[in-house]
């Protein structure tokens, strides 16, 4: 009888409890905040474009207060600096994975850009030197200049 029962028991439970909204409820609770855009970035990536903070795109809010502009040889690229960020182009490539379109905008220094500017900046930012690069930051990069090639 025992055994009978236990499958019905089992499904019963699982139906009520949603592993999907179970994980969505913890990302909401923990990783959706504007006090740490590292964990937002997470929270964009386990619940993808939609993800929102206060009403807005939590993949804007992001953009707009994590995004610098710097200037090399007269040009201003945008990025994102590596105590914000942790692994270079890491912030592009989860936005980029998630399905934020790279026509997401964003203000910076009083201007409007788009997230595409910030893959324009990524890759004229870029530099290779085997001798000091690490090889773990190195693999966000290339995710996320690959995700940039498929997007255009």
């Amino acid at each position: 009888m025992v055994a009978g029962v236990v499958p019905v028991f089992t499904s019963a439970v699982y139906a009520a409890y949603d592993p999907d909204q179970g994980v969505r409820r913890f990302i909401e609770r923990y990783a959706i905040t504007s006090e740490d855009p590292w964990a937002l970035v997470h929270a964009i990536r386990g619940v993808g474009r939609g993800c929102s903070l206060n009403g807005e795109s939590a993949a804007a809010y992001v953009l707009r207060t994590c995004v610098r502009a710097r200037e090399v040889n007269n040009r201003r690229y945008l990025y994102i600096p590596a105590n914000i960020e942790v692994h270079s182009n890491m912030f592009l490539k989860t936005f980029l994975e998630a399905g934020v379109p790279s026509s997401e905008m964003f203000s910076c220094d009083g201007r409007v850009f788009q997230l595409k500017h910030l893959g324009d900046g990524a890759k004229a930012l870029f530099r290779f030197d085997p001798r000091t690069l690490d090889r773990n930051d190195l693999a966000w990069s290339l995710i996320a200049f690959a995700e940039l090639q498929a997007h255009e």
